[in-house]
């Protein structure tokens, strides 16, 4: 259950839960809604932030249906954030950004990297 009520910039710990094999019952914060989304819909599921009542029907609705039910579309979308899928991406930014400010500055690409 992830209760949180603002300020989450993204949902590191539903894509931990997804991972292993968890059910997921969270606040629908923008961040969380964004993770705990996939081309079928939620592979969660939420309730309105700061409301207990809201969370309990979330809670019971998640224990009452079948444990796989989401499982398998959870792990999947969580493997879109794996390092191997995300590293390679962070380092094309990162590429990518040194050009920008290299072109930005008109250092050639040889200064750039340190020759």
């Amino acid at each position: 259950m992830a209760p949180q009520t603002g300020r989450e910039s993204f949902g590191i710990v539903l894509l931990e839960a997804m991972a292993c094999g968890a059910p997921v019952v969270a606040a629908n914060l923008r961040a969380f809604l964004d993770v705990l989304t996939d081309d079928e819909g939620l592979v969660g599921h939420t309730f309105r932030v700061g409301n207990s009542a809201s969370a309990s029907r979330a809670m019971l609705r998640s224990l009452s249906e079948p444990r796989d039910l989401r499982l398998e579309r959870g792990r999947a979308l969580a493997a879109n954030y794996d390092w191997s899928v995300i590293g390679p991406q962070v380092v094309a930014m990162y590429t990518v950004a040194g050009q920008n400010y290299a072109t930005s500055r008109g250092i050639k690409n040889r200064e750039l990297k340190g020759h």
